[in-house]
């Protein structure tokens, strides 16, 4: 088995505001996203429940119809078991994984797209949905809908609180989009923004966060 543990300040060095902010959920599929793009295997996110990890911040990791690994934080409960000296208030985030799994899914030979030279334009979508749909469907939704030109998609903030109707909640992406063979004009990344709006109402009943 594979496991990875997380812990502290995102930046303890910086000097900036907000570097006291620490690692949490989102951190570590981050690290995971990149670990299994470097891979080239194909997972999805599931939320479940497990002793191991806080209710409500736990994933299982799915290829396919299979389970390869568990993410989470962990439960105060073992943190403190395994004497893990951390501050109350201080998330501790784990990912176990089975390699017996993984392995067999890893290929051995993938093919490389061509270098883009042309410059990618940044965006950020902050979505309102049912507090029910799952994060993975929301940014399924979005990479089946993008089209070519989206080329990346990155969840960087889950909001549930006040600030929301109830049953409510918000999700934010980073969205990049690129073109192989011209550079984007604010009009075309517009519209293709409109109709990623569009489709994931239909689909998801999703709205643009006010």
């Amino acid at each position: 088995r594979l496991a990875m543990v997380m812990t502290g300040k995102r930046d303890p060095r910086s000097w900036a505001a907000g570097s006291e902010a620490k690692f949490d959920f989102l951190d570590l599929k981050g690290v995971l996203d990149a670990f299994f793009a470097d891979l080239h295997v194909e997972i999805a996110y599931e939320a479940t429940s497990h002793p191991t990890y806080r209710p409500g911040r736990t994933a299982r990791l799915l290829a396919g119809e299979r389970q390869i690994g568990l993410m989470g934080e962990l439960h105060p409960g073992v943190v403190k078991g395994f004497e893990l000296r951390v501050d109350r208030d201080q998330p501790v985030l784990a990912a176990d994984l089975d390699l017996e799994a993984l392995l067999p899914l890893i290929p051995n030979f993938y093919r490389y797209d061509s270098l883009l030279t042309y410059p990618p334009v940044r965006e950020d979508l902050a979505l309102v949905v049912d507090v029910g749909v799952p994060a993975a469907a929301v940014e399924s939704a979005l990479r089946q809908s993008g089209g070519v030109l989206l080329r990346d998609v990155t969840l960087f903030d889950v909001y549930e609180g006040s600030q929301l109707p109830p049953g409510k909640k918000s999700l934010a992406y980073h969205l990049t989009f690129q073109a192989p063979n011209r550079t984007l004009t604010d009009e075309d990344v517009s519209k293709q923004r409109g109709r990623l709006l569009r489709l994931l109402e239909q689909q998801l009943g999703a709205k643009l966060r006010e």
